[in-house]
């Protein structure tokens, strides 16, 4: 049984099994919300910020989330907990902290759980393919051309597994580290310097994601 922040969590983010958002690709998970914005915030930065209190940052914004300090031990002892955990930790900071670092501040952890899902095959046993694709995400969100080429694979997967496809978001992300090492609309808000070529880039349509 999940212990019960989890389910609240899948149930607000994906909703309940049967109702009308279950099993459907919800537009407001990669869209600037503010109504969803300060849904999540009411709803479930608490359970963030708790996830985070063990790295003694009562702000929920650590320095360093280890991957084994940065939720309940019991959300990933199943598929679904983990998947849960995932988005906690992936998701939750985006939504709650456009545009400050504490967006990227769990993405460490998330990753690694993400690894882990994967290896054990858990990603297969999840109830609809929106909760699989969730437990990739942490790949494409990291600077790290590796994990980019594994979003990419498992994406690919997904698409031709369940039709459900966003393999040309995942190539997208993979694009950018493979040419900058790094997403350079993230300099701002890292306090990174923009190199000229990334200057230029910014400048395109869709350069940020």
């Amino acid at each position: 049984m999940l212990p019960a922040d989890a389910q609240r969590l899948l149930d607000f983010w994906f909703d309940v099994p049967g109702g009308p958002a279950w099993n459907t690709y919800r537009r407001a998970w990669f869209s600037k919300d503010a109504a969803f914005d300060a849904a999540v915030c009411e709803a479930l930065m608490p359970m963030w910020r708790a996830a985070c209190e063990r790295v003694g940052d009562r702000d929920g914004a650590p320095d360093d989330c280890a991957p084994d300090d940065c939720a309940p031990d019991d959300w990933s002892d199943t598929p679904e907990g983990a998947c849960a955990r995932i988005v906690l930790l992936d998701q939750i900071p985006r939504n709650a902290f456009r545009g400050d670092p504490r967006a990227f501040a769990t993405d460490a952890a998330a990753l690694a759980l993400s690894r882990r899902v994967i290896a054990l095959g858990w990603d297969r046993l999840l109830p609809t393919p929106q909760h699989r694709m969730f437990c990739y995400m942490p790949l494409q969100h990291v600077e790290d051309l590796d994990a980019q080429h594994e979003s990419v694979r498992q994406l690919t997967l997904l698409r031709d597994e369940t039709g459900l496809d966003t393999v040309y978001w995942a190539e997208k992300h993979r694009d950018v580290i493979a040419r900058f090492g790094r997403f350079p609309h993230r300099n701002a808000v890292l306090g990174r310097a923009n190199t000229d070529e990334e200057a230029a880039f910014l400048q395109e349509p869709g350069s940020s994601f």
